[in-house]
């Protein structure tokens, strides 16, 4: 039976950088690092907890999805309000960014 490890950088100081993709055995973050590999050494609790946060993502998704209408709809009649705008400062708007995030990983 094989099971993913994780490399125990990633379990302390050097969190995970998403999105995640698929690569033969392994499964790479998007530097292009290892954050699990097929392995017979592996316990299944840490396969668990690596399939649990693989599972997660979709729900994830739909929640940080459903974020960004929210602020949108919550600040779309406030003053300054410029979201959509040609304008606007994408890179220190919090709707884009979950945006573009959601994008990354769908890509």
């Amino acid at each position: 039976m094989s099971n993913l490890i994780v490399p125990d950088e990633f379990k302390q100081e050097n969190p995970f950088q998403l999105p995640f993709r698929a690569d033969a055995d392994m499964v790479l973050d998007a530097n292009n690092r290892g954050v699990a590999k097929i392995s017979d050494q592996a316990g299944p609790q840490e396969a668990l907890r690596i399939a649990k946060l693989f599972a997660s993502s979709t729900e994830s998704l739909s929640f940080l999805h459903d974020i960004a209408q929210f602020i949108e709809a919550a600040t779309s009649s406030e003053e300054g309000y410029n979201h959509g705008a040609e304008d606007e400062d994408k890179e220190n708007c919090v709707i884009c960014s979950i945006n573009s995030y959601i994008e990354k990983v769908l890509s």
